[in-house]
């Protein structure tokens, strides 16, 4: 049930970004069907992969608090639900100690200060070089000029 619940959430979550990623996929198929020349075609195709990174970095970053906080209530509620009577849950024994609430906290601020500098990593490896590759094909064609 926690699965599906998790799943489902995130599936909302996505669906609200597709008509964003619409836009986006219809200005590049637009500049690609445009006769511009060389200059402001690669001009207009930097500033849209620059508007992809950010809007890519954007739901990124919004993923990691609403996994972290989904993912701990549906694990309160789902051992709630199989173990009711139980006092050996999770959430108990994380109450009792100090030391495992600041490893919890611990974990989630290591975890999200990674994936953000993961994330900008990822970013520039994938896209980052391509953006250095067109602006030094500009400056050539500026210099050309």
């Amino acid at each position: 049930t926690s699965l599906r619940i998790y799943f489902a959430i995130f599936a909302v979550v996505c669906l609200l970004f597709i008509p964003l990623l619409y836009l986006l996929f219809k200005k590049t198929k637009k500049l690609g069907s445009t006769a511009l020349p060389v200059k402001g075609n690669l001009q207009a195709l930097i500033l849209l992969i620059k508007e992809y990174l950010k809007r890519y970095f954007q739901l990124t970053m919004a993923f990691i608090p609403i996994s972290l906080l989904t993912a701990l209530v549906l694990g309160y509620t789902d051992e709630n639900l199989y173990n009711p009577e139980s006092n050996t849950s999770f959430f108990s024994l994380l109450i009792e100690s100090p030391l495992k609430i600041g490893l919890v906290i611990g974990y989630i601020l290591f975890f999200s200060v990674g994936m953000y500098y993961f994330t900008k990593w990822y970013l520039k490896k994938l896209y980052g070089n391509y953006l250095a590759q067109l602006e030094m094909l500009i400056i050539e064609l500026e210099e050309k000029q």
